[in-house]
């Protein structure tokens, strides 16, 4: 635990995110079990699904109404949602390759990006610009499973996840977008249901040497193959509390965020004042200090403003400090 802190600060630039549903629920929207609930309600049908079953809910109305009639209730509960920026998705927003990539259908890492001052440019796998860099004053959002502003494009039953296992045009192209870079995997799962996202951290891991994909997974969320795929070198795991409402994902994620000060410094600081759960021993503990006789010690910044102000205005908190 104590290296993943340095780890990221010293790899910021060549950091690629992949995040999940788990970052975009403090963004107000559902979860999947919530989703899943009113997906059951607007469709109107009797479905034989355990309450809050995502899977077995889309799979109820694909069989019943068919695989577009699911995309479009699933779009149309998705856009409703006003979603609110957050610390979290804002520090990614930054992250220096201008790239981020996400399994999520909504829009709030693209209103992180605005939020910060850049222009979201949201793809899927199969646009034309993927493959391009991205421009100064842009953040490339890709859409692995689709978007909610086109509902055609959105992966939602197992099938359509089998069909991605098998489909190397899709394969291919995550590939090459990763390539040279390391995959952070912030806020999913990583479950037996996406088999296709499995397949292709290993052969990402296989390709990219040291710099495998970088997973931080909660507690008792790993099963045998992704042990397998740790054991053999493929991907790198770090298991976190999800007892802490994910600090260690949402520090991990302010970590990959270029910013006035050191994040490590700043949050370490603060490790043994702030009021709020710290991980025992925190991810960017006390020993981040060792080194750090000439911090200037009129600054300091605490972990909720860290975690709940704008990353963006993190140097007007230090100019105020110093004020």
């Amino acid at each position: 635990m104590s290296d993943l802190a340095p780890l990221l600060a010293s790899e910021r630039e060549a950091i690629v995110p992949l995040i999940g549903a788990g970052l975009a629920l403090e963004a107000g929207l559902p979860s999947a079990e919530e989703l899943a609930e009113v997906l059951r309600v607007r469709s109107g049908l009797e479905l034989d699904a355990a309450p809050g079953d995502f899977g077995a809910v889309c799979r109820g109305i694909e069989h019943a109404a068919g695989i577009g009639e699911l995309q479009r209730l699933a779009a149309a509960v998705i856009a409703a949602i006003e979603v609110t920026p957050t610390s979290s998705l804002a520090a990614i927003a930054r992250c220096p390759s201008g790239l981020v990539l996400t399994t999520n259908y909504d829009g709030a890492i693209e209103r992180s990006v605005e939020e910060i001052g850049k222009r979201p440019v949201p793809l899927g796998l199969a646009d034309e610009r993927i493959g391009e860099p991205p421009r100064e004053d842009e953040v490339l959002v890709v859409h692995l499973h689709g978007f909610a502003e086109r509902p055609e494009t959105m992966i939602l039953t197992t099938s359509q996840r089998d069909t991605l296992l098998a489909d190397e045009a899709f394969r291919s192209r995550l590939r090459a977008l990763v390539l040279g870079h390391r995959l952070l995997v912030l806020g999913l799962r990583l479950s037996a249901e996406e088999p296709h996202l499995r397949a292709e951290l290993r052969s990402i891991g296989r390709l990219t040497g040291e710099k495998k994909p970088l997973a931080i997974l909660p507690k008792g969320e790993t099963d045998p193959e992704l042990s397998i795929l740790e054991a053999d070198g493929r991907i790198e795991l770090h298991r976190c509390d999800p007892s802490h409402d994910y600090l260690e994902v949402r520090q991990c994620a302010q970590l990959i965020a270029p910013s006035p000060l050191d994040p490590t410094e700043v949050i370490a600081a603060q490790a043994e004042r702030v009021n709020e759960p710290f991980l025992d021993p925190p991810l960017l503990g006390p020993e981040q200090l060792a080194d750090a006789g000439d911090r200037d010690p009129a600054i300091t910044v605490t972990m909720a403003e860290l975690n709940l102000g704008s990353l963006a205005n993190l140097g007007e908190m230090v100019e105020a400090r110093r004020g």
